[in-house]
């Protein structure tokens, strides 16, 4: 150990050499911490999603065809995560709105990142359920949209209430300047027709 006690000197080749491979370890270290860093934010992510009372999914804005869902959307609507993925986002959307999802979801982009929409989705048990669904564009790197997250929620209960208080309105002006019994029982049941009638119910 004798000739370790020299200061050696270095050729200016091996500095350089030495150089590069400082440089080279110390990206290697840099690229391990980053991948390290992305994996653990993507995990947190994924577990704020999965935690989600709310049900989520991610589709493609070409095709309507879902990426991703949650365990909640799983329990809502039926089936596993690998039942859904590749599936359209219309197909548990009742055939009166999926034209109209349909086109609500092209309006999507960049220019419109966040979105609101409301139709009548079938849940697992095949019950018509009018739902509620908060939409967001996914941008890539390069601006263009890569996904869409949706967001949803069940509003049937409130929705109804609505339209209850909607027919109760829609009756009592109805009613207004009505002398007779017999012509205000035929305009009560002519707008609870109509009402039955716009709400899609059978």
């Amino acid at each position: 150990f004798n000739e370790c006690e020299d200061e050696r000197q270095f050729a200016e080749i091996e500095i350089g050499a030495l150089r590069t491979a400082a440089g080279i370890i110390s990206a290697a270290i840099q690229n391990m911490a980053i991948d390290s860093a992305l994996r653990e934010s993507e995990a947190r992510y994924r577990g704020i999603v999965e935690d989600q009372m709310d049900f989520i999914n991610r589709w493609r804005p070409d095709d309507m065809k879902i990426t991703f869902v949650n365990e909640a959307f799983c329990r809502y609507f039926g089936g596993t995560k690998e039942d859904w993925i590749g599936k359209t986002v219309q197909d548990n959307i009742v055939d009166e709105d999926a034209s109209t999802a349909f086109d609500y979801g092209k309006l999507l982009g960049p220019d419109r990142l966040i979105g609101f929409h409301e139709h009548r989705n079938v849940n697992s048990k095949g019950e018509v359920r009018w739902c509620q669904w908060r939409d967001r564009v996914i941008l890539d790197e390069t601006g263009k949209v890569a996904e869409v997250q949706s967001v949803g929620r069940d509003i049937h209960e409130a929705k109804m209430r609505d339209r209850e208080q909607e027919g109760i309105a829609v009756i009592a002006a109805a009613l207004r300047g009505i002398p007779s019994r017999l012509e205000t029982l035929q305009v009560i049941v002519a707008k609870l027709n109509e009402l039955i009638n716009a709400s899609g119910v059978a």
